[in-house]
């Protein structure tokens, strides 16, 4: 190996580090997070907030809605700059925020590969298999990359509308981002497809748009180990950034993943 492979590497091996540590999603787009929150506080000193506008969209738009909107006037008005900036830079610096991902992507394959791959394998011959749910697929390329993943591995499916739910055996529901959707989806896996791991989400990422909801990005995780539920978790992802909030959700997977196999020893 050369000098630029062994350097690889060790960059490697420190990423996954961070990456076990909850922080490596933050750590690969703090540089675009920075330069954001400068281009925000620039913005405000060049123009401050529209008080008066805000309050006038928020009077429209709620006899429009016919309800109330759950934002003060000044949250109004400051997630709207936010997310002006925001759309900006991701037009702007789309190759970067994707060399992000693609790159916190290759450290999640490489950690299960390295960290993983022998408890995954073993566990799958004993007949203990894992299945997988996610309304995109962030962990699930991660799980095939390596020989012997069929040993463990059944497979897994992206139930992105609420009509794709029913072929797969699962309930319809109202809404696809809630714990509910999450534990259902966990649940059917054991039951249709007869895993002894079960993993899904149900998750909603920043768009374009101002949520009118006032909800942030979040993603709803629920794992069940033996037929019994064993994770029932909301992660909150404060980003106007869709790849960074795809890294982190993929990064929150693989940590319940190796929570999954680490608690059933």
């Amino acid at each position: 190996m050369n000098n630029q492979g062994k350097l690889g590497r060790i960059w490697m091996n420190e990423h996954v580090t961070i990456l076990n540590k909850g922080r490596l999603a933050e750590t690969l787009f703090q540089s675009l997070d920075d330069l954001f929150r400068e281009r925000y506080s620039a913005s405000i000193e060049q123009q401050p907030l529209d008080i008066p506008k805000a309050e006038e969209e928020m009077v429209q738009l709620e006899q429009k809605l016919g309800r109330k909107l759950s934002y003060t006037t000044v949250a109004w008005a400051k997630v709207h700059r936010e997310k002006e900036i925001a759309n900006i830079m991701e037009a702007e610096f789309a190759e970067a925020f994707d060399r992000q991902n693609i790159y916190h992507d290759a450290v999640v394959r490489n950690a299960v590969k390295t960290q993983l791959k022998d408890i995954l394998i073993k566990e799958g011959r004993a007949r203990r298999k894992l299945g997988i749910v996610e309304l995109v697929a962030r962990l699930l390329p991660a799980l095939n990359a390596f020989s012997g993943a069929s040993d463990y591995f059944i497979g897994g499916y992206i139930p992105y509308g609420v009509e794709s739910r029913e072929p797969f055996g699962e309930s319809r529901y109202a809404t696809l981002v809630t714990q509910e959707v999450a534990a259902g989806s966990a649940h059917n896996l054991c039951k249709s497809l007869h895993v002894y791991y079960a993993l899904a989400e149900s998750s909603a990422g920043p768009t374009t748009e101002v949520p009118k909801s006032g909800k942030q990005p979040r993603v709803y995780i629920a794992a069940f180990v033996n037929g019994g539920s064993f994770v029932n978790r909301e992660v909150i992802i404060p980003t106007h950034f869709r790849a960074k909030f795809d890294a982190v959700v993929r990064e929150e997977m693989f940590t319940t993943l190796r929570e999954m196999y680490a608690h059933d020893k």
